[in-house]
C-alpha cells in the first residue's frame, strides 16, 4: 500500500483523524518515545504531533511516511490497520 493510498484511505474515514491516532501512540509507547521525541525524530513540533496523536490534524505524506519509518511500522501492519477501520 503506497503513502498515497494510506492517505486517500484515512480521508475517507469521514476526515475522523482520530483513526490514525491509536496507531501512531500505539507503535510510539512500543518504541519508548514521549511525543517530543517523535516529534524531533520526524522533525515537526511538539503541538503538530500532539494534534496528530489526538485526531485533530491529518500528517502531511512527508510527515507520515517519516513516522512510519520512524516507528518501524511495515505496510503491512498499516494495511492491516486501515482494513480493520
Amino acid at each position: 500500500m503506497t503513502l498515497y493510498a494510506i492517505k486517500i484511505s484515512l480521508i475517507k474515514c469521514n476526515n475522523n483523524y482520530e483513526v490514525i491516532d491509536m496507531m501512531f501512540k500505539k507503535y510510539r509507547l512500543l518504541r519508548g518515545l514521549t511525543q517530543e521525541q517523535l516529534a524531533e525524530k520526524v522533525e515537526i513540533t511538539w503541538r503538530q504531533m500532539q494534534r496528530i496523536e489526538k485526531g485533530n490534524s491529518l500528517p502531511s505524506l512527508l510527515t507520515l511516511k517519516k513516522l512510519i519509518i520512524v516507528l518501524d511500522i511495515s505496510d503491512k501492519d498499516v494495511a492491516d490497520y486501515i482494513k480493520s477501520l
